[in-house]
């Protein structure tokens, strides 16, 4: 195969690799003049290069924000550059079961690693789904970090590489790795449901003998034909890119784990390309599962609100075709007398994962104090299924005006320049009193622009009026000004929402 060779210099440890981009020329035995990989671990210090925080920014890519990142690293993680020519591409992560370190080529090691664990072994409930329940792992190295992707997709690229590889392809209990989203297994082999692993891509034992997907697999392996690339690794697969279906605008976690199985030899490691962690937009396969977005206890109307409310239904678990649902309604509180829906049947096209409909509250003369009713999504066309949340009880509360608490916001709109990093929203409330609140997109976008925030605010004799706090979004992308919404909502029994009790938050885009 034909590879870029990249000319240049060698600095010594801790110093970074430059060098000038050659012609393609096939490849040849490793000799001194290759370009090595440079490899940073906690043994060159935590900070700046070799942080969690750090990891997280670098793998965000395109339409994609990273926030909460943990791990158990030590030195058996690390950042690569200069792996162009070797890897497939020049900088990243690199998580192993031994040191890193030892990665670093030349070949010049049969079988190069390092025991952390001395034999301790346990079983990592990720690493179970793919090397099967019982087996027990050693060495287990894991990171993981929640992000937010602006669409219902994501890709990474990764490299998954093993001194394993030949002598052991085709043998029970080989290492095992993972990339997994939202804790279901993600690095599959391409046009597979089969996790990648020393069994499900090689070149096969001997090489050329029962190989599996040969295909995406590169032999490294001293002697013939083998031992080309400048890393100790014997065997890697090509570049890889996994693709999974997300929950956009929301949090969602990702969770890189590898161990060695039976013992703690023969090291395995996986590298991922930074800024590869990518967003965007597809259908997902089938009709879909249809159920109410809001889980949780009875939802209270006050009748003298005049209340429109919205209430989300999603479409989860696929996008193809068009389908629909009916919202029917039951109870005390009567359909086009207390209230009214619209609509009553939602149809979701190619594509939508999401619908609204609007509970709009009928203010009468009679006293009627409390009355009870329940929505309940029916008769699911398309093929899509109804699952999940398929019912939800509502309170219409109807308490004589002068018995109910006021809350409110302090003021209808707020300006914030992304420097700042946050915007504080004032509440007040009568006590003894609580109200939901939540965050809504405008022009900007949640996870982009500013994080999403959601939750119950309390008012008491003993505490003071809370404040809502939103996080806004600091990057360098020329964005100009745009705005998102902050509302309260549902307030408790006999609590009465005050205009304003909407806000609109303007962030101004400050980079220079």
């Amino acid at each position: 195969m034909l590879f870029s060779s990249l000319k240049g210099l060698k600095i010594l440890l801790g110093t970074i690799l430059v060098g000038l981009l050659g012609g393609a020329v096939p490849v040849a035995a490793q000799d001194d003049t290759q370009p090595g990989l440079t490899i940073y671990n906690a043994e060159d210090g935590w900070e700046p290069l070799y942080n969690y925080t750090y990891w997280g920014q670098k793998l965000a890519g395109e339409n994609v924000s990273s926030s909460f990142f943990e791990g158990n690293c030590g030195l058996n993680c690390g950042n690569f550059y200069g792996g162009s020519d070797i890897i497939g591409f020049d900088q990243g992560l690199i998580i192993s079961t031994g040191k890193v370190k030892d990665i670093a080529g030349p070949n010049d090691q049969t079988g190069k690693s390092t025991d952390f664990w001395k034999g301790s072994t346990s079983i990592d409930p990720f690493l179970a789904k793919i090397s099967g329940p019982g087996v027990r792992h050693t060495d287990v190295e894991w990171l993981e970090f929640n992000f937010v992707p602006k669409y219902n997709t994501v890709s990474l690229d990764y490299v998954f590489a093993s001194e394993a590889y030949n002598e052991l392809v085709n043998q029970p209990n080989n290492d095992v790795f993972g990339i997994f989203i939202n804790g279901e297994p993600a690095s599959l082999v391409p046009g597979t449901n089969v996790p990648v692993g020393i069994n499900t891509v090689n070149g096969g034992n001997p090489i050329g003998t029962n190989a599996s997907h040969p295909e995406w697999f590169i032999n490294n392996e001293q002697g013939e034909n083998g031992a080309n690339l400048n890393t100790q690794m014997d065997g890697l697969t090509r570049v890889m890119t996994l693709t999974a279906f997300v929950n956009a605008g929301e949090n969602n976690k990702i969770r890189i784990a590898i161990a060695d199985v039976g013992d703690g030899m023969l090291d395995s490691s996986v590298f991922i390309k930074f800024g590869s962690l990518r967003s965007f937009p597809s259908v997902q396969p089938g009709p879909g599962k249809i159920s109410f977005a809001r889980v949780g206890t009875p939802f209270e109307i006050d009748e003298k609100d005049g209340v429109v409310q919205d209430i989300i239904v999603k479409r989860l678990g696929g996008g193809q075709g068009t389908v629909s649902v009916d919202v029917y309604a039951s109870g005390t509180a009567i359909l086009d007398k207390d209230f009214r829906l619209e609509p009553q049947t939602l149809t979701f096209t190619e594509g939508e994962t999401e619908k609204i409909v609007k509970i709009i509250v009928i203010n009468d003369t009679e006293d009627e104090r409390e009355e009870l009713f329940t929505l309940k999504l029916v008769n699911p066309t398309g093929g899509a299924v109804i699952e999940g949340q398929s019912e939800i009880l509502f309170k219409l509360i109807d308490e004589p005006e002068d018995h109910r608490y006021r809350i409110g916001l302090m003021s209808a709109a707020y300006t914030v320049k992304e420097s700042d990093k946050v915007v504080r929203l004032p509440v007040w409330g009568d006590y003894p009193s609580n109200v939901w609140y939540c965050t809504c997109n405008e022009t900007a976008v949640a996870g982009q622009d500013y994080v999403a925030k959601s939750g119950r605010l309390f008012f008491s004799e003993d505490s003071v009026d809370p404040t809502i706090e939103i996080p806004i979004i600091d990057d360098d992308v020329p964005e100009g000004t745009e705005t998102f919404k902050v509302k309260l909502y549902n307030p408790s029994t006999r609590a009465a929402l005050v205009a304003p009790y909407e806000a609109i938050v303007t962030i101004i885009d400050d980079d220079e």
